[in-house]
């Protein structure tokens, strides 16, 4: 079970980040701030990029406050 658990982990890795890495060119709020919160879901040195660069470029205080939750998330791992 863990293998394969890990195994889901690397293909939510290298199929999903990609697409959730354009954060910053969806236009909903709603859609940005479920964008963050799967990034912190999966994790990894990718997602925690993406997360930091959109914190950077995003006024919303609603999504900045979901990136940054996402962030702390992935410390506790």
């Amino acid at each position: 079970l863990t293998v394969k658990l890990l195994e889901n982990d690397l293909m939510l890795q290298v199929y999903a980040l990609p697409v959730l890495g354009k954060l910053e060119k969806s236009r909903g709020t709603i859609v940005k701030i479920h964008i963050a919160w799967a990034l912190g879901k999966i994790g990894g040195h990718e997602a925690k990029l993406i997360l930091e660069q959109a914190s950077k470029m995003n006024p919303k205080p609603e999504v900045r406050r979901e990136i940054e939750s996402a962030l702390k998330r992935m410390k506790t791992y």
